[in-house]
């Protein structure tokens, strides 16, 4: 009877402590909106630090080619921290803005002012495994089969269809999704990729 209790107390223990250190990595999501001149204007959360009890969220703005009709929008990311740190004072600071107004819960900076900003500050976004999964791109799948190819796409939550193999075109909806990727296959082995 002792031994089962020393064993169900021990249970409990190791549950518990599995519990509280689920629990300290518990991620939450940490957004960033920015008015912007139109809609062709994206943010980026690129890098997260602490320093002197703040968070400092980095953020990158950027423009897609093209003219867009001037109608003030607003710019969205967002990331996953760990709820500790979400719970800091947060200071924005953002880089690649071209316009001269200011919703405010942010400040523009140059990169000598981000560096300067950034001196002794702790890098805790993205982490390690983080910025391997920033680093994937849609090139990766190059010189796949499509066996691979369907692999890869499937950790990565996309879409894929065959739009080309051997130089035959096949007939494909003409909708558009982001999470898609079209391959062009040529003796078996992935040659190009495009998105929609």
């Amino acid at each position: 009877m002792r031994l089962f209790t020393a064993l169900l107390t021990i249970s409990a223990l190791t549950l518990t402590n599995s519990l509280l250190a689920a629990d300290e990595v518990q991620k939450v999501p940490l957004s960033v909106s920015i008015e912007v001149p139109n809609p062709t204007w994206s943010v980026n959360i690129q890098k997260a630090y602490t320093k002197a009890g703040k968070l400092l969220i980095v953020c990158s703005m950027n423009q897609k080619p093209g003219e867009g009709i001037m109608v003030i929008s607003k710019a969205n990311d967002s990331i996953q921290l760990p709820a500790a740190l979400a719970k800091l004072s947060k200071q924005i600071l953002v880089t690649g803005k071209t316009w001269n107004w200011s919703n405010g819960g942010y400040t523009a900076v140059t990169d000598k002012e981000l560096e300067r900003v950034l001196e002794g500050a702790k890098l805790v976004y993205p982490t390690k495994k983080e910025d391997h999964k920033m680093k994937q791109t849609d090139a990766d799948f190059i010189g796949l089969s499509l066996l691979e190819a369907q692999t890869m796409a499937k950790a990565r939550k996309l879409i894929v269809r065959v739009v080309n193999v051997d130089g035959e075109s096949y007939i494909v909806t003409a909708d558009f999704s982001t999470a898609r990727l079209n391959l062009t296959i040529v003796k078996g082995k992935i040659t190009s990729t495009t998105r929609g």
